[in-house]
């Protein structure tokens, strides 16, 4: 696998904004439309679209909002320019995303069918439709009831003001440009043709050509799309509305910048030079770990502060029971927690978030590098050309090459300036085009290891991520199932999470919402990549660590023997580590040791995050009740005089005006189709749909596990808070736990199938006595989930130890 980061020229894109008289015009100017378009226009019902002005209407994605200087999304965001606008946020996404539905809404009758199957055409493009090379073959239709489907939702009782959602049955291909169309085919709800907007028929007509201004872009943009149509066969005088867009990068941020810390980890300052490194950080001792002595199971669990204040809440008594609760269980279970050791020490990670309290909120990862976009628009311009020609010869960058992966890599750190002294790339947005991140600072980050008591080459290691608002030590629950097999297990915290904190009060083991900060999506994005970074940062460290004289004095490390476990948000994350680790080391020479995993094991993991969260019931209802409050004024009066926590105000607020729920509910939609376009870059079904990860083929050893009815992580889009049969999401094949094991081909083993199975690609199903946090200990006063909770550990500790299921699931009854 190798992701190629090449300059490709962008749109002729353009960013809408206001109403200018900067358009040039021939033809008539009374703009006299031709009599089909009249008549479109003039239809019962029509496409909502409005090109400017303040009732600017243009459904997304469309590349009219594509910029062309950077290849980034720039979406009109109105009077609010912060980065808690998300379509402001939106703005650091390299395209749209691959999995979310398209809404187009109309007004007029409306439409009145559930399924729209005509008149709803979809095509991917082996080009850029501005490419003049473009020719039909290069054109690809996509089947309905294959790839996509088309539905309609009413907002009224009479069908007025509804909405045509194009869903995709499984994610578009990211990187790739296409073109949906939709004809007068559609008919609304009195089985009358649909028609097209005013401001659509402007452009889409001959009698007025625009020759130069916004108009003339969206006007040649859109006859091109037409242009293309009607090659496929489509007649230009029915179609009402067309958009071209291009899908964003799905893990080249990730992926790239995994490919240059491990190739630079002895000399990461000889890349992340300069600008790259704004703080000018000691990057000499990254990698670097130390190691502490070890205690006893017993003696480290009772002295241990850091699960006192993060697991247990800081509440001593709390604590107690919580540790005396973990032997119980392991006793249940037979499991020895005398022959095992507990030790803690840091590993030095680069961090590129900002970690200073006024900015670790609003600030995302930014470029190392300008970007190549921007640099190949500014060669081509006559002002700039020479300037920036000049630079790039200077730090010995050959202008023509920029295609060449050595010569970007000298980009890294060099700052461009335009003739009057400013940065060519100011923004310094990451992108494919600019895709690797300034190092911030450098942070010792503390692990906690729990070792066999005896360490030989038989000895394998597991790498643990927690779930959010969690922390590294509740891996005392399991941690003797793991050492009972032979497996040293080591983890470290998520960003924001346990002593990572940044303060008592700015922890996510507070509010999840520090990390998944709502008010800036992408730094939301950017806390989870720096999961996936830190991940394969203790990877890398593992690899260059000498043992000797260590808790781990006896293991050699090497390709084959380091798995990688996660619950929950761990399982998230660490989904996207294991595959960009994986897919690293094969551009990487002789990287096995420092980038290789033999397994992975997920137990309460799922994808599609924006969808899931939002079905979270855990979760849901807060992040709900948060929004709400900014996009629902009689929401926020109630907010306002509301005593309660912030889920059980929304909770109560759904069960006393469900009608008034379902009105909010569509009005957060904007919202989950911005935080899915910016997270479906680390997104593991986004990971796991990408050629460049997996294909259908893949046989590396997974493991799935799921609890019946799980209120955290669904099982699948029809679940979590939900309490009709109705789908929370148009996209509910990509929503939770399920979803992700189908897409990955796992074998499910429930109380009715498979019961037997003995494999490296299992989906175990626990019933509804199970929770979403078996893996840690019990949860029903009566103990009698006890026998799931030995049961899920059991079985992750077996595959984890040979990569494989076995044997087979022993309590089946405890199975769905």
């Amino acid at each position: 696998m190798s992701k190629k980061f090449s300059i490709s020229l962008l749109a002729s894109a353009l960013i809408l904004a206001g109403c200018g008289n900067d358009n040039q015009v021939t033809g008539d100017p009374t703009n006299n439309l031709e009599s089909y378009l009249t008549e479109s226009i003039n239809r019962a019902t029509t496409i909502k679209f409005t090109l400017q002005g303040k009732d600017a209407n243009v459904p997304l994605p469309t590349n009219l909002f594509l910029n062309p200087e950077d290849g980034t999304l720039n979406i009109p965001p109105g009077a609010d320019t912060a980065i808690s606008n998300p379509k402001v946020g939106m703005g650091y996404a390299d395209g749209f995303a691959t999995s979310t539905p398209i809404y187009i809404s109309l007004e007029g009758k409306g439409l009145a069918s559930q399924t729209v199957s005509s008149g709803v055409r979809v095509f991917k493009l082996a080009k850029k439709l501005t490419d003049s090379t473009l020719v039909p073959t290069d054109v690809t239709e996509l089947t309905f009831g294959v790839d996509f489907v088309a539905q309609s939702v009413k907002k009224a009782s009479d069908n007025s003001d509804s909405t045509l959602i194009i869903v995709p049955i499984k994610p578009l291909d990211e990187k790739s440009e296409y073109m949906f169309v939709l004809t007068d085919d559609i008919t609304d709800s009195d089985g009358n043709a649909i028609g097209t907007s005013s401001s659509y028929a402007s452009l889409k007509t001959s009698t007025v050509t625009y020759t130069s201004g916004s108009l003339a872009s969206a006007q040649s943009l859109i006859k091109g799309q037409e242009k293309i149509a009607a090659l496929k066969g489509i007649d230009a005088k029915k179609i009402v509305y067309s958009a071209w867009f291009t899908t964003q990068s799905v893990g080249d941020v990730v992926f790239s910048t995994t490919a240059k810390l491990t190739g630079y980890r002895d000399n990461l300052a000889s890349l992340w030079k300069n600008s790259a490194n704004p703080s000018s950080a000691d990057l000499s001792g990254v990698y670097g770990m130390t190691f502490g002595a070890t205690s006893t199971f017993s003696d480290a669990l009772t002295a241990d502060t850091a699960f006192t204040k993060y697991v247990a809440e800081g509440d001593d008594t709390k604590s107690a029971t919580m540790k005396a609760g973990i032997a119980t269980v392991y006793a249940a279970g037979s499991v020895n927690t005398t022959n095992l050791n507990v030790s803690r020490g840091t590993v030095t990670l680069p961090h590129f978030l900002e970690s200073s309290l006024d900015k670790f909120s609003t600030t995302p990862f930014e470029s190392a590098m300008p970007s190549l976009a921007i640099l190949n628009n500014a060669l081509q311009d006559d002002d700039l050309k020479g300037v920036i020609g000049a630079q790039l010869v200077s730090a010995g960058i050959n202008p023509t090459s920029l295609n060449s992966p050595a010569e970007q890599e000298k980009l890294v750190g060099l700052e461009l300036k335009k003739p009057d002294g400013t940065a060519l790339d100011s923004a310094r947005i990451l992108s494919r085009y600019s895709y690797i991140p300034k190092i911030k600072s450098v942070k010792e980050v503390p692990y906690i290891l729990f070792t066999p008591s005896t360490v030989d080459d038989n000895t394998k290691l597991v790498i643990y991520q927690h779930g959010i608002t969690s922390a590294k030590e509740n891996l005392y629950t399991f941690a003797a199932n793991l050492t009972g097999e032979n497996l040293a297990v080591i983890a470290i915290d998520h960003p924001l999470h346990g002593e990572r904190s940044l303060s008592d009060s700015i922890s996510a083991n507070k509010d999840a919402l520090f990390y998944l900060n709502l008010k800036a999506l992408p730094v939301a994005r950017d806390n989870m990549r720096q999961s996936v970074l830190d991940l394969i940062g203790l990877r890398i460290a593992l690899g260059k660590a000498n043992f000797a004289s260590t808790p781990l004095n006896g293991f050699t490390i090497s390709g084959t023997n380091v798995k990688l476990m996660g619950h929950s948000l761990g399982g998230i994350t660490g989904f996207t580590s294991l595959a960009t680790a994986q897919a690293a080391s094969s551009v990487v020479s002789g990287s096995d040791n420092f980038l290789k995993f033999s397994s992975g094991a997920y137990p309460n993991a799922g994808g599609h995050i924006a969808e899931l969260l939002f079905a979270s019931a855990s979760f849901g209802p807060q992040i709900k009740h948060n929004l709400a409050k900014e996009a629902d004024k009689s929401y926020a009066a109630y907010a306002s005089s509301c005593q309660l926590k912030d889920a059980d105000c929304y909770k109560n607020f759904e069960t006393a005006q469900p009608a008034a729920a379902k009105t909010i509910e569509a009005k957060l939609i904007p919202f989950k189709v911005a935080a899915q376009t910016l997270v479906d870059t680390v997104d593991p079904y986004s990971i796991a749909s990408s050629a460049e990860y997996f294909d259908s083929g893949n046989t590396f050893p997974s493991m799935l596990v799921q609890s019946d009815g799980d209120q955290t992580v669904p099982n699948n889009g029809y679940e979590g808070q939900n309490t009709s049969d109705e789908p929370l999401s148009p996209t509910v094949a990509f929503v939770g736990t399920e979803a992700l094991a189908t897409k990955l081909g796992l074998t499910a083993i429930t109380g009715s199938s498979n019961t037997s199975y003995t494999g490296s690609r299992p989906f175990v199903q626990f019933n509804g006595t199970a929770s979403h946090t078996s893996l840690l200990g019990p949860k029903k006063d009566d103990n009698s989930d006890v026998p799931h909770v030995l049961e899920t550990r059991k079985v992750i500790a077996d595959f984890l130890e040979n990569d494989s299921l076995t044997p087979a699931v022993a309590n089946t009854a405890t199975l769905e």
